[in-house]
């Protein structure tokens, strides 16, 4: 039997196993339902050994390998394959880094690396040629790299996939923490209303009360009488830090947390026009800030706790100003600042989230980070 004839059919049959063994190892770790390391890492370690293979292959068969090891085209070869190998690790290792950031997938970068690997391709064919090995070889080098495309590409399509259920979750939580600011916006209003009606129930009795104590001259019981009275009607303040019915939403649900954790929190909010700026986004920014700020007063050990939110509407530009105060040092990776929180997987993402939402509405924001305080400087367009 010819020597190719049998080279081809090992091939085959190894290669079968392994494409067997990818799809295995893919189907057990769930890849095409939910992207993780230990997938990612088991495909690479076997496209590592199906390339791996292909070198084998040639030097276990091809007695000819020997004459030309000291070839430069044939050290250009195996620097193609290292390139392959090297480049689809680090590719995986991008799509990864994606899958678990906010960032946009675009077809771009998948685009780029096909051309260099369809580059690699065409310059492994022409090293084949030069160095006159076996047409089978050059077979073997378009099947794997054709191989190598389509495992990217449903790499690819997993993460994008998971961008997306991401993306859809991260708006639907949103949507859901502005639903809960509304809601109970609107039962503190319900709430002072039902106060203030049953004390306007009973104003004549109190009245009655009020024109005895008068008319005895006891001005010390009168003067008591109504200020148990004024305790139990509700501050309408309390009900209305900002005009802007989202704004006002998130600050009294903030403003209950930071009494909660004993954070002095304040409020100078001047927005006297309709916004026109995505009520998400909105939340985005407002919830994610002062619950970071929140975050920081929570772990200081210091009593002086405080935070203060300020917003103006200045040239159709909505400026907004949050300081708070510190004690540790604010963690940054790669420029990014990080939270302190358990989740690990989640760090900084909610600046992120602030960042995107800035962005898109044409604005920019600015942090610094001083010894004990934290700022945040930002504006975004809010009118046409």
């Amino acid at each position: 039997m010819n020597l190719n004839f049998k080279i081809s059919i090992f091939y085959c049959m190894a290669e079968a196993i392994i494409i067997f063994s990818i799809i295995h190892i893919a189907v057990i770790n769930k890849v095409f339902v939910s992207l993780t390391i230990t997938s990612v890492y088991s495909l690479a370690v076997y496209l590592a050994r199906y390339i791996i293979f292909l070198v084998y292959s040639i030097m276990l068969f091809d007695l000819n390998i020997l004459r030309i090891l000291d070839c430069k085209l044939f050290k250009l070869f195996m620097a193609l394959i290292c390139v392959m190998l090297i480049g689809s690790i680090l590719y995986i290792k991008y799509l990864l880094r994606i899958a678990f950031s906010n960032k946009v997938i675009t077809i771009k970068n998948y685009t780029i690396f096909t051309v260099i690997l369809a580059i690699a391709v065409i310059l492994s064919i022409k090293v084949f040629d030069s160095i006159k090995l076996s047409s089978i070889y050059i077979y073997k080098a378009c099947i794997i790299s054709i191989n190598i495309t389509i495992y990217l590409g449903v790499v690819y399509s997993c993460v994008y996939r998971k961008y997306k259920d991401k993306k859809l979750e991260s708006k639907l939580k949103l949507l859901e923490n502005q639903l809960d600011y509304q809601k109970y916006y609107y039962e503190k209003v319900i709430g002072n209303y039902d106060d203030s009606k049953k004390v306007l129930h009973d104003i004549n009795n109190h009245m009655n009360v009020i024109k005895y104590f008068l008319e005895n001259e006891d001005y010390k019981s009168m003067g008591d009488y109504i200020s148990k009275l004024s305790d139990r009607i509700p501050d309408g303040k309390n009900s209305n830090i900002c005009s802007d019915k989202i704004i006002n939403a998130i600050c009294l649900e903030k403003s209950r947390i930071c009494k909660e954790k004993n954070i002095n929190i304040s409020f100078d909010l001047v927005v006297n026009y309709e916004l026109n700026i995505d009520p998400i986004d909105i939340c985005t920014v407002f919830g994610n800030l002062i619950d970071n700020a929140i975050e920081a007063c929570d772990n200081m050990r210091s009593v002086k706790k405080f935070i203060q939110v300020s917003a103006r509407i200045c040239l159709n530009q909505l400026h907004i100003k949050i300081i708070n105060s510190k004690e540790n040092k604010i963690k940054k990776r790669d420029g990014k600042f990080l939270s302190s929180k358990i989740d690990i997987k989640n760090h900084g993402i909610g600046l992120e989230n602030v960042k995107q939402a800035v962005y898109k509405n044409q604005g920019d924001i600015k942090f610094r980070d001083f010894s004990n305080l934290f700022e945040v400087n930002l504006y975004m367009k809010c009118r046409e």
